[in-house]
């Protein structure tokens, strides 16, 4: 009997402790019952969007990814495309790197430079100025320390610094183009060479 009497005062408090939380005709209860609803409905629904799209990633594996072991053999390939143009001009483009306008077999540094400046003048540009050279490094400056550094802006400043780079770097035995200017806020002097320049 001890055993009964128990089960039914724990039955009865149980019932007792729970009817506020299922209603009772109370509407507020009703409408928090609803909003439990509402969310575990929500939940469950992030929940699926959440496996299917780690489907996804799981589904893409390696193959569809980049690695630092295809970049360097699109540099390689790259590297030997701008070595297979020859000796030529080289401009800015679109991008930060230069584009091959024109082939000049032959022809020293100082054409070079003269048919660079060229363009330059006609597009308002700084000029490259001629300051000699040192084994396989060839030494410039700009005519213009603060358009350069200052106007062109960080993509402009390095195109115009790539482009006379891939320009000089095209006659046979140059390896190198070191620039001597004014630092300035979107361009550094130094020592470049025919390789991809990186921001």
């Amino acid at each position: 009997m001890n055993t009964i009497f128990k089960s039914f005062i724990i039955v009865s408090l149980c019932l007792f402790i729970s009817m506020p939380f299922h209603g009772c005709g109370d509407k507020d209860n009703q409408s928090s019952g609803q909003k439990i609803e509402s969310l575990e409905k929500e939940v469950e629904t992030l929940t699926a969007l959440l496996n299917d799209a780690n489907q996804k990633i799981e589904a893409l594996g390696t193959n569809d990814r980049v690695t630092r072991n295809d970049c360097d053999e699109i540099r390689e390939w790259a590297d030997s495309m701008v070595k297979s143009y020859g000796q030529g001009l080289w401009y800015p483009g679109e991008s930060i790197y230069p584009v091959f306008v024109k082939t000049l077999k032959s022809v020293g540094i100082e054409k070079l430079i003269e048919e660079l400046n060229a363009r330059f003048r006609a597009d308002r540009l700084p000029e490259v100025l001629y300051l000699g050279t040192e084994k396989d490094k060839v030494l410039v400056g700009v005519s213009d320390d603060q358009q350069l550094t200052g106007a062109m802006g960080s993509d402009g400043a390095l195109s115009y610094m790539n482009a006379v780079t891939f320009t000089l770097g095209s006659i046979p035995g140059v390896s190198k183009v070191e620039f001597k200017f004014e630092e300035g806020d979107h361009a550094v002097p130094g020592t470049y060479s025919r390789s991809f320049i990186k921001k």
